[in-house]
């Protein structure tokens, strides 16, 4: 097994290619334009990550499905998990309740499945995710972690608006090997050679989600696998000369509201229905049904447009169309 001081530059090199995947997911599920952005990666002592977040915190354990004895655990200040809740539910939110946990679910799930989705494109196979426990406390790490003395601890910005924080992954040395491409995925002792990933493990508990990340399709996977200066966060396109002309729907969301039959019954001629948008804020712009950015309406030669104030870079673009492939 490799040593984690020998595997750090590695594990920087694939991080530009994973918080994008990540953002796209998490934006989608939470309906709102989120940045998540690589900050740096070091070795931390384990024994001296329980003051980590001063405070409690949203944790999401899971396990990569197809290597042995692994652990990976991302971090969320209580402050900022309480940040996005007012995002998801337009709402102040002051304090933590046990609801909010069911509330974001998909949300949190975003995070991991945006990290099961770029590792399927770097690493050229299926990287399914089990056993995801989410929990909200005092710092509790997964025992594998727990009983080792260091991990990799990935820094990761997200903002949002107003909202701005970090968040922290950590992996252990197994996984550190096998997200980086060092170390290939092994079959579980007196298992055949080949052990196809393993279906969904049951749910422990309400707040528990599992599922295998579907793979990409071919379009998704020449579109995420553009090879991309590290230094540029615009992708080479040579590979993707073919869909460049490609027409996709474009889409100015003003916005939106549900509404009981009976009131779609009694709207006639006249009526005004009242959305979920406020006088002033960033109408929704939508690719193929997927959130790219957010503007402001204007008119020009007498005819609405959109002026883009907040987008998403092209590369986090390009996910966010693969995953609609």
């Amino acid at each position: 097994m490799a040593n984690i001081n020998e595997l750090l530059d590695k594990i920087k090199d694939i991080q530009g290619g994973i918080w994008p995947s990540v953002a796209n997911a998490v934006s989608e599920a939470a309906n709102n334009l989120i940045n998540l952005n690589y900050e740096d990666v070091e070795i931390a002592d384990t024994l001296a990550l329980g003051p980590l977040t001063s405070g409690p915190c949203v944790s999401l354990q899971f396990e990569f499905a197809d290597k042995q004895g692994n652990a990976a655990v991302i971090v969320i200040p209580e402050k900022l998990f309480l940040g996005l809740v007012g995002l998801v539910t337009e709402e102040e939110v002051a304090e933590y309740e046990e609801t909010q946990m069911i509330q974001m679910n998909p949300v949190l799930d975003g995070f991991i499945s945006g990290i099961s989705t770029a590792l399927t494109n770097s690493l050229g196979k299926t990287v399914a995710i089990e056993k995801k426990d989410f929990n909200y406390g005092a710092l509790t790490l997964p025992p594998v972690i727990a009983e080792d003395n260091e991990c990799a601890k990935i820094n990761v910005s997200l903002s949002s608006g107003d909202l701005e924080g970090e968040i922290y992954w950590l992996i252990d040395s197994t996984v550190s090997g096998y997200i980086s491409g060092v170390e290939d995925s092994a079959p579980a002792e007196d298992s055949p050679a080949e052990v196809a990933a393993p279906a969904n493990v049951p749910a422990q508990q309400s707040a528990k989600v599992e599922s295998a990340m579907p793979s990409s399709t071919d379009v998704a996977e020449s579109i995420a696998a553009a090879p991309a200066d590290p230094f540029n966060d615009t992708p080479k396109t040579s590979s993707l000369d073919v869909l460049m002309d490609v027409s996709l729907e474009f889409c100015v969301e003003l916005g939106r509201i549900k509404l009981p039959v009976r009131d779609i019954i009694d709207l006639g001629v006249g009526s005004i229905v009242e959305i979920d948008k406020a006088a002033g804020e960033p109408v929704d712009v939508m690719v193929n049904g997927s959130l790219v950015a957010q503007g402001e309406v204007v008119v020009v030669e007498d005819n609405f447009a959109v002026r883009v104030t907040e987008i998403l870079s092209p590369r986090e673009r390009l996910y966010k169309l693969s995953d609609k492939s």
